[in-house]
């Protein structure tokens, strides 16, 4: 009588709890269409500066998925999250083969590598405007199987959306920082209901399992998981293009090359002021500026032509040379990891979070990152002493890199560890493939 009772009160729970959701995604398609009544014009005159693929598909008009057989979408917000997408995939494909896939994405670059990366017969398309009728429409012609989202890229009318179609919402490569967390702690009456409504979410550490579930993720359906992004595989195209970009930039066995990737505002100002001393220190010094965004390349070239430093564009290469390279096209960013000496990934010595250090120890150089990791904790955590050292500053920077010499054991021993410590993290997409099949096919079966 005891269980029967308890059963009773479960049952009436879920039903409350189902409710309280449903009640949730309707007053998110309500103010949705209250701001779309003013948004959609001003975004459908924005559409006719794209290029009309993009347009349309931000209108609503994705790929028509004319296939029985299963369709995951997954959402990839951008360059870094596409290549985590692929590795997904990669998993998911090998595990259901019959399963097919569209990505979406936000940026120009995100679709960039992803037209060049994504595994073969993947639909892409540009993510639809985050207003009622453009996702109902992605929907209708999409009709995903499942909707699987990359890290924090939780847009509310799309999620609305699916849930209200009964397609199951995952999150992979689950990641909230604290200032995440904030935020949605700020819309906590908005957020709740869709986090709890998520069928999986495959947290990257436990900090960040902690912060989903305090927003609401059922226990239940949310576990530690580990990063997509560790897995990623040093491909032979890469091999390849590092040899090729040897070539082609002047690298010869004495070169001695700081590559400082992903950098932010701010950075580049401080690496330049240190560049004159590093390359009066270290015969056969070269330096590589990898800006995080494309757009700032022109404050960027302004910064190193008022340092006075000698720079070309990488694009540029094979036709000039300068001991300064600013690199101008996306997707290169690994393989130029593994022509460094030493590593510096930037978003770190300013508050922007870090970006990935794990990608660059995996190419076997020492890897510097300033203090802000918040992004990236868990590999800082992991890789610090083991092939990472992290800087207080620029003139830290400068002075670690003139004191960690190749020809050293200690630089031989951190950029061995650098290595193995990367190697030793794969695992995660297997983990989350696992996860998501489960929660997805077992909504299918209800």
């Amino acid at each position: 009588m005891q269980r029967t009772d308890q059963n009773n009160v479960m049952a009436k729970d879920r039903q409350s709890t189902t409710a309280a959701e449903a009640l949730a995604l309707a007053s998110y398609r309500f103010a949705g269409r209250l701001l779309e009544a003013v948004a959609f014009p001003a975004a459908a005159a924005a559409a006719w500066f794209m290029e009309r693929g993009e347009a349309v598909q931000r209108l609503g008009l994705v790929p028509v998925n004319r296939n029985s057989a299963p369709l995951l979408w997954i959402h990839a917000a951008s360059v870094g999250e596409v290549r985590a997408a692929g590795v997904l995939i990669g998993h998911l494909r090998k595990a259901r083969p019959e399963f097919g896939f569209m990505v979406s994405t936000v940026t120009r670059q995100g679709m960039a590598v992803a037209r060049r990366e994504l595994p073969a017969g993947t639909a892409l398309t540009y993510a639809p405007l985050d207003l009622p009728e453009c996702v109902a429409l992605a929907v209708r012609r999409a009709r995903p199987a499942a909707y699987i989202c990359m890290e924090t890229e939780l847009w509310p009318c799309i999620l609305a959306e699916v849930l209200r179609n009964g397609i199951p919402a995952g999150i992979a490569n689950a990641r909230m920082s604290a200032r995440s967390h904030q935020r949605y702690e700020r819309a906590w009456a908005l957020a709740q209901p869709l986090m709890r409504a998520l069928a999986a979410v495959c947290a990257i550490t436990a900090s960040d399992l902690e912060r989903y579930l305090a927003l609401g993720v059922r226990p239940e359906r949310a576990r530690v998981c580990g990063n997509i992004k560790y897995d990623q595989p040093v491909t032979p195209d890469e091999a390849e293009k590092r040899q090729q970009y040897r070539a082609e930039l002047g690298l010869d066995e004495r070169a001695r090359v700081l590559v400082a990737g992903s950098t932010r505002s701010g950075e580049e100002e401080m690496i330049a002021a240190e560049y004159r001393q590093m390359a009066d220190a270290i015969s056969g010094f070269r330096l590589l500026i990898a800006p995080r965004h494309l757009h700032r390349l022109e404050e960027v070239e302004g910064i190193l032509r008022r340092a006075g430093l000698p720079f070309i564009r990488f694009s540029r290469r094979g036709q000039e040379s300068a001991p300064v390279v600013l690199v101008d096209t996306m997707g290169d960013l690994a393989a130029l990891y593994g022509l460094a000496t030493w590593v510096f990934c930037g978003g770190s010595l300013v508050e922007r979070g870090g970006h990935n250090i794990m990608e660059a120890a995996a190419r076997g150089a020492p890897v510097f990152h300033g203090p802000h990791m918040d992004d990236f904790a868990d590999a800082a955590a992991i890789l610090d002493g083991n092939g990472a050292v992290e800087v207080k500053s620029a003139s830290m920077l400068r002075q670690e890199v003139i004191r960690l010499a190749p020809e050293s054991e200690e630089y031989k021993k951190l950029a061995r560890a650098a290595a193995e410590t990367a190697a030793n993290m794969h695992g995660a997409a297997a983990r989350q493939t696992e996860m998501l099949l489960a929660a997805i096919e077992g909504r299918r079966k209800r």
